[in-house]
């Protein structure tokens, strides 16, 4: 419990800057808070390896707090109303709404604790980066053959200071930190409408997440797209209030959350088009001045390569690219469907027609009535999609990063279309209808947990027993490699075998073609041995996982 406690300590502790930052409602700074505070944490950690120092959780709690305690006298000076947002309506049923939105969150997160990161990529990417940086105390190291390696390490540093705290790997505190920014993007949703329109708009668009079962079942997932959404949205909610209010230090924030979206995530790169539409539109066609909209763009820029400079320029110095060549970009299909992705998408449900509308609506108003800010919405949008559909459209997970921008589109599209008919209908049918639309709500909270039957059967089971249902039989192949000898190299074709086989080298790829000092292969259930070691015999078994000696003889 205190290693939990210290985490949340270090999220927290930049909570001084954002009130002295932000002057707003305690939403917004606690939103405001979590990006500031992973940001410490991640950034602490990356140039202590970066320093040559061992990368330990002292020293990267202290420079939290120390930079937190640098908030807490900058906010002495700073005496500032917090701003009061009101609304000229209320959301039928709206108490039913904000709690669906707390137990969404509560089980996201839940399950994120209980069942840790349990996909392929989250386990062999971020959670290994993490498991690796705490164990060794240093940063994964980068060459020109790198790939992953040069993947932004905002997760992994998450999940290694979850781990060093603990003193051991504890995956349920390093999802559960995870998790939180992905559930982050239910207020950033709310944050932008409210700050784009009014609080039903943003209600709204955070309902119309909570609504789709891909929401919820990425939110826990160990994945850094909505994550990466967290912070985008939150970076299009200072622009906003830049634009809005024109303050120094809305505009420094809009640049810091998008280079934490760039931190997050490569994908996150491409906010750098986003700003550069905004500017130029507010610059050509708004007639601001330039001086004021440079001020505002020399802010943004520092707060962005504040963040995520570094990073990039060590890529690009030592792998000779800003990021490594992972996309499948031959496999984008740039069809029509893919120009509606979210109605396309059967995990949206009834949810993604909505999404689909309210992009095409804010765009048309963009485009044809110069709409302030639907143009802000699709100067944030467009870039993102554009890349995506020429390049990336062979997954629509990617777009979960443009979440929060989505949903607030559709929750506006939604009240233009929809409330004037509504307002035909009594009070009481107009809350009949919203009741409806949150029992729909079922299908995304069913989505929310995973395993479900091996919960109900296993309520209250150690992290053993939850490993073993996460990862079935490799979990106790794993557990008897870290019996083999000092020095072991084992090779197979498995790619999560390496996670819980601490202190064993792991290969994966091809098997060797001939006995290896020290070396063992692994097979699961459906390979056979390779013919140079058909005479070998398994010194283990489990499962029809075999495992097997090919020293040589």
């Amino acid at each position: 419990m205190l290693a939990w406690l210290l985490a949340l300590v270090g999220l927290g502790s930049q909570w001084f800057w954002a009130r002295a930052l932000v002057h707003s409602d305690l939403l917004l700074v606690t939103l405001t808070a979590l990006g500031l505070g992973g940001g410490a944490i991640s950034l602490s950690m990356l140039w202590q390896g970066l320093l040559g120092m061992p990368i330990t959780p002292q020293v990267t709690l202290s420079a939290c707090l120390l930079c937190g305690a640098l908030g807490w006298l900058y906010a002495q000076r700073v005496r500032s109303a917090p701003e009061h947002y009101k609304a000229s309506y209320r959301l039928p049923a709206q108490r039913a709404v904000v709690a669906l939105l707390i137990l969404t969150a509560a089980l996201c997160l839940f399950n994120a604790a209980y069942w840790f990161y349990n996909r392929d990529d989250a386990i062999a990417i971020y959670a290994r980066f993490g498991k690796q940086v705490a164990m060794s105390g240093a940063l994964p190291l980068l060459g020109a053959q790198s790939l992953y390696e040069a993947y932004p390490m905002f997760m992994p540093m998450l999940y290694a200071f979850a781990h060093q705290l603990s003193g051991t790997f504890d995956d349920s505190l390093a999802a559960f930190l995870g998790a939180l920014f992905s559930v982050g993007v239910l207020g950033a949703a709310y944050a932008l409408g409210r700050e784009l329109f009014n609080a039903p708009i943003g209600l709204s668009a955070a309902l119309l997440l909570a609504l789709a079962p891909l929401f919820t079942d990425w939110a826990s997932a160990g994945y850094t797209d909505l994550p990466c959404g967290f912070f985008y949205g939150m970076s299009a909610v200072f622009a906003a209030r830049w634009a809005r209010r024109g303050t120094w230090q809305d505009a420094l924030l809009a640049g810091i959350m998008a280079g934490l979206a760039a931190w997050m995530k490569n994908s996150g790169l491409l906010i750098v088009g986003a700003f550069g539409a905004w500017f130029a539109y507010r610059l050509l066609v708004e007639r601001q001045t330039l001086r004021r909209e440079l001020r505002g763009a020399v802010l943004v820029s520092i707060g962005f390569l504040a963040i995520c400079g570094v990073w990039y320029i060590r890529n690009l110095v030592l792998t000779g690219a800003l990021v490594p060549p992972t996309g499948w970009t031959w496999l984008a299909q740039r069809t029509l469907s893919t120009l509606f992705p979210y109605a396309s998408e059967t995990g949206y449900l009834f949810v993604g027609y909505a999404l689909t509308l309210g992009v095409w609506f804010t765009a048309a108003r963009a485009i044809v009535r110069q709409h302030a800010l639907s143009v802000l919405l699709t100067a944030f949008y467009l870039p993102f999609f554009g890349v995506w559909w020429l390049f990336f459209s062979y997954d629509d997970r990617f777009l979960l990063a443009l979440s929060a921008l989505v949903a607030v589109m559709a929750a506006e599209t939604l009240r233009v279309c929809l409330v004037p008919l509504l307002r035909r209908l009594p009070q009481l049918h107009r809350t009949m209808l919203m009741y409806v639309a949150l029992l729909s709500g079922f299908f995304a909270l069913y989505t929310a947990i995973d395993y479900k039957a091996e919960l109900l059967r296993l309520p209250f089971a150690s992290a053993e027993s939850r490993w073993r249902v996460v990862f079935g039989a490799r979990y106790d192949v794993a557990q008897f490699l870290k019996t083999l000898p000092a020095g072991a190299q084992v090779w197979t074709s498995d790619h999560l075998l390496f996670y819980h086989a601490e202190g064993v080298k792991v290969i994966t790829g091809g098997l060797p073609s001939a006995p290896q000092s020290n070396g063992y292969i692994v097979l699961a259930p459906s390979e056979s041995l390779p013919t140079q070691f058909a005479d070998r015999q398994p010194i283990y078994v489990h499962k029809d996982w075999r495992v097997y000696a090919i020293q040589p003889e």
